[in-house]
């Protein structure tokens, strides 16, 4: 599967797992909701920096984040 694509997925899981909203994550990260919006829907692949930055809010691996299937294995942060 595509990279970005499968992070957009994985992006998708793991905010509805822990139960919050594009904004939410938006202003955790510092970034605009526009951004976030593009990461959820697979227009974009997050800076490293962002990327780690993400790993750390959801308790996931960046590797998880971007090859595996999340939807059944979601820690909630």
């Amino acid at each position: 599967m595509e990279l970005k694509k499968r992070f957009s997925k994985n992006f998708a899981v793991a905010l509805a797992s822990n139960g919050l909203e594009q904004k939410d994550v938006a202003r955790k990260l510092g970034i605009s909701n526009a951004m976030v919006s593009k990461y959820a829907n697979g227009e974009k692949l997050p800076s490293v920096e962002r990327l780690i930055l993400i790993s750390k809010l959801f308790g996931i691996s960046i590797d998880a984040l971007l090859t595996k299937d999340l939807s059944a294995k979601v820690k909630k942060c």
